[in-house]
C-alpha cells in the first residue's frame, strides 16, 4: 500500500471517528427557573437531563466521582444558599469492588438565593460544573446567565411541591430502631422485606459498604472502621422494602464513638 493510500485511510477513519463523536448527544443539559419568589429571596431549581447511559453523582459515599456544584458571581449583599433535595440515589456496583450512587435520566435540585429586599432584576452569572460518567467520566460546566430577580416560572411551583415532596426527610421513628455496637451500627425495621442504606461523605468509614448495606431481611449490621479519619455519628438515608411493594425512606443518624 503507498503513502498516499495509508494517509488516506488514516484520515478517512480520522473522520469517521469524529463524526461519530459528534454525532452523541450532550451527556449533560442545565436549565433553570424560578420556582418562587419572596420579598427577599427566590427560589431556583436546576433540572440536569442527563443523555441515555450517562449519570451524576450524588453528595453520598462514592468511590469514584463527586456530585454537581453551583458557583455564583453575586452582587454585594446576595447570597445563595447550598443546592438541596437531593431524591434516593441508585446504587452502582462496578467490579464488586467500587461502589458510587447516582442518578441517571434527570437530577433536579434546589436553591434558595437571597437578595436586597426589593432589589431590580439584574443579570447574575452562575457557573455550574459536574462529573458525568458512562463507559467513561467527562468532567463538565456551563455558564448560566439568569435575570434575578424574576417572575415564576410557568409550572414551577407546581414542580417545587413535588420536588419537596420527592425530597427524603427524616426518617419516622417507629420506621426503624438504631443501635451502635462494639464494631459498628446495627439497624432494624420491623417486618421489613429487604433494608437499603446510603451513607452520608461525612462520618466514619463503612468496613465493607458494597456487602453490608444491603440486605433482605429487616436488619442491617454495619461494620465501621475504627481507625476512621472522620470522626461523629454515622448517618445517610435507608430505604425500606415492605412485602407489599411499597417503600419507605428517610434519614437516619446514629451516634458512634
Amino acid at each position: 500500500m503507498t503513502t498516499m493510500r495509508v494517509l488516506f485511510y488514516a484520515w478517512f477513519l480520522a473522520a469517521v471517528l469524529v463524526a461519530t463523536v459528534s454525532a452523541e448527544p450532550e451527556p449533560v443539559t442545565v436549565s433553570a427557573e424560578i420556582a418562587a419568589a419572596d420579598r427577599d429571596s427566590l427560589v431556583l431549581l436546576w433540572t440536569f437531563d442527563l443523555a441515555d447511559r450517562w449519570h451524576l453523582y450524588g453528595p453520598h459515599r462514592n468511590d469514584t466521582g463527586q456530585p454537581p456544584s453551583v458557583r455564583f458571581d453575586l452582587p454585594d449583599g446576595w447570597r445563595a444558599g447550598p443546592l438541596e433535595g437531593w431524591p434516593v440515589p441508585e446504587r452502582h456496583v462496578v467490579a464488586d469492588v467500587i461502589l458510587d450512587h447516582i442518578y441517571e435520566r434527570r437530577l433536579r435540585l434546589r436553591q434558595t438565593v437571597h437578595h436586597l429586599a426589593g432589589a431590580s432584576p439584574r443579570q447574575v452569572a452562575a457557573e455550574l460544573r459536574w462529573l458525568v460518567c458512562a463507559d467513561l467520566c467527562v468532567p463538565g460546566d456551563t455558564v448560566l446567565t439568569l435575570d434575578l430577580p424574576g417572575p415564576v416560572s410557568a409550572g414551577g411551583a407546581a414542580r417545587l411541591a413535588n420536588h419537596r415532596e420527592a425530597t427524603p426527610g427524616p426518617l419516622p421513628a417507629a420506621a426503624a430502631t438504631a443501635r451502635a455496637t462494639a464494631d459498628g451500627v446495627v439497624i432494624t425495621a420491623p417486618g421489613a422485606l429487604r433494608l437499603e442504606f446510603v451513607p452520608d461523605a461525612r462520618g466514619p468509614d463503612m468496613v465493607d459498604a458494597i456487602a453490608d448495606a444491603v440486605r433482605d431481611g429487616d436488619e442491617l449490621h454495619l461494620r465501621l472502621e475504627r481507625d476512621s479519619d472522620a470522626a461523629g455519628p454515622l448517618s445517610g438515608l435507608l430505604i425500606i422494602h415492605h412485602p407489599d411493594d411499597r417503600k419507605t425512606h428517610g434519614t437516619i443518624t446514629v451516634p458512634w464513638p
